[in-house]
């Protein structure tokens, strides 16, 4: 920004004194921004004062540049997805959804963004209705933006076609079966509910053709497995086991709901992922046509496996190793969404960000410490994380589920994994051995010094338990002292830098290396302290890596 030269105010007259800076000073109003400040000058024969204030303006901002879909579900509602080309000037954005537009609901946080990307699906959202989403610049609220005009009225056959779609044209000639595959990656292990499908197809004479679906386990239902509609042209139908008219009963078959020849049901409990096989025949001469578009429209279970853990975070455990104390909670530090996608860590899979304002009521030994990282890693490459999810941790170390009591639910098949726990301010940890997960909830004890932990000394000892190493005040999983990028300097940078005897308080910092709500550079209960305790105590120039691959 550029401004032009502008006076305060001109004297008019010399004085023979020096001591004109003396009388001058210049700050900032830590609200406003504005600046004030008070200049000497001579009007004639005698010193005045001066007090001003003046702006330099809003700083300039970028907003990010973003788009949002609608995409139909089933007849009844849809979802929405926000595609950000750039997140322009911020250093992330939240994604909020307000789901009667500009109506009385109130806009909810649904994710981050800190880099341009595609997000959601979110939802869902009646048909017929018209979300508002918001893009929250974290700088400028003057960069905001609204994206309108979402919504989607869910009535047409096929609206529900998103993912698993074959738009490859495929000739249908006489005399002929023809195939087109659609090939369903892998979905943790999720099983089929219930199955629609849209079939688009170009052919004169529909009569001739009969048309069927083989699923990759090679259960074939006929969709048409006889002649419908005589002389009628073109198939545009959504086969619904669910649908008010069977295939055929309205000619021409062009934008309808049908019932098959055979149930869809079949595929119920199957594994969805593989190839699923369209053929249609045509079974006669002279007609012909193309199979345009089709696609699958599944309901699906997937199975999730069940995990309670159990941690203990070293700062803000009592000396006996038995409880830790609860103090962001009790001063409504604790924030409701997840902290950690804005420190730059990528969560793995689909997981709830966010938690209820009830949730933080609990007390006693079952309220809410903090937030944590629960990773499922592979059992023979540890260093690859499956699937990641953030979690609440309370007092006694229960690691919960975003309700605040409930076991871990997540969408990984039956298996061994490796359980990694991380805090933001502490070093993570990781069983050295791999756990056998079901839909049974399986216990992870990490607070127990009978539960092997990967690599050397991952866990400090804490009376009679093992609590992960705090001090780790960068998130970059390592202990520092001293040098660059080490732990302790941005404590004393949070307290203004200056007089170590400085606090801060009231913040989810973190700094906060105790978790009380305060960070203290020095005195009694101080952050910095541990950091030099847990990397040896002596010398100051050691350090402490996290023990994960």
């Amino acid at each position: 920004m550029t401004f032009a030269e502008t006076s305060i105010v001109a004297g008019s007259s010399r004085n023979g004194s020096n001591r004109y800076g003396d009388y001058n000073s210049l700050d900032v109003d830590p609200v406003t921004g504005d600046f004030w400040g008070t200049a000497k000058y001579n009007t004639n024969i005698a010193w005045s004062t001066r007090i001003f204030r003046f702006s330099l303006g809003v700083p300039e901002c970028f907003p990010p540049i973003a788009t949002a879909t609608a995409t139909c579900e089933d007849l009844t509602e849809f979802t929405v997805n926000v595609d950000i080309t750039s997140i322009g000037s911020a250093g992330s954005i939240t994604i909020q959804i307000d789901p009667d537009g500009n109506g009385p609901l109130p806009a909810g946080t649904v994710g981050t963004a800190n880099a341009a990307g595609n997000f959601g699906p979110f939802g869902p959202y009646a048909s017929g209705t018209s979300p508002k989403v918001l893009l929250l610049h974290d700088a400028f609220p003057s960069c905001n933006i609204s994206l309108l005009g979402i919504g989607a009225t869910c009535t047409d056959p096929g609206q529900a076609c998103t993912t698993f779609t074959s738009t490859a044209p495929t000739a249908i000639v006489d005399n002929t079966t023809v195939t087109n595959t659609i090939t369903v990656p892998a979905q943790s292990g999720a099983t089929l509910t219930d199955l629609k499908v849209y079939v688009d197809i170009t052919h004169t004479w529909v009569a001739d053709l009969r048309i069927g679906l083989e699923s990759p386990t090679g259960t074939v239902v006929p969709l048409i497995a006889a002649a419908k509609c005589g002389n009628a042209d073109d198939i545009q139908v959504e086969f619904d086991d669910a649908a008010a008219e069977a295939v055929g009963d309205v000619c021409p078959m062009l934008q309808l709901f049908v019932v098959p020849d055979n149930a869809l049901s079949a595929f119920d409990g199957e594994a969805f992922e593989g190839d699923w096989t369209l053929s249609v025949q045509d079974v006669a001469t002279q007609d012909q046509g193309t199979l345009n578009s089709w696609c699958l429209i599944p309901t699906l279970n997937t199975p999730l496996v069940q995990l309670s853990p159990k941690v203990f975070l070293e700062g803000p455990l009592n000396g006996a190793g038995t409880l830790m104390g609860d103090a962001l909670r009790s001063q409504g530090l604790v924030p409701l969404t997840e902290p950690y996608t804005v420190l730059g860590y990528s969560f793995v899979g689909s997981v709830a960000s966010s938690i209820s304002a009830d949730v933080l009521t609990t007390t006693g030994n079952d309220a809410i410490v903090d937030w944590v990282i629960v990773e499922l890693r592979d059992n023979s490459t540890p260093a690859t994380i499956v699937a990641s999810m953030p979690a609440l941790v309370q007092r006694d170390g229960d690691v919960v589920a975003v309700d605040g009591t409930s076991a871990l639910g997540i969408a990984v098949p039956n298996g061994t994994y490796r359980v990694a726990i991380r805090h933001r301010n502490h070093l993570g940890a990781m069983t050295a051995n791999g756990v056998a997960l079901s839909g049974s909830a399986a216990t992870v004890d990490l607070t127990s010094a009978a539960t092997a932990t990967f690599g050397t000394d991952a866990r400090k000892t804490v009376g009679s338990s093992r609590a992960l190493w705090s001090g780790d005040v960068t998130f970059d999983h390592t202990l520092l002292y001293t040098g660059n990028g080490n732990d302790r300097d941005l404590i004393l940078q949070a307290i203004g830098g200056t007089v170590p005897t400085n606090t801060l308080n009231g913040e989810y910092r973190q700094e906060d290396v105790n978790l009380d709500g305060t960070v203290r550079y020095t005195g009694g209960a101080n952050d910095r302290d541990p950091i030099l305790s847990n990397i040896g105590g002596v010398v100051p120039t050691a350090t402490r890596v996290e023990q994960l691959p």
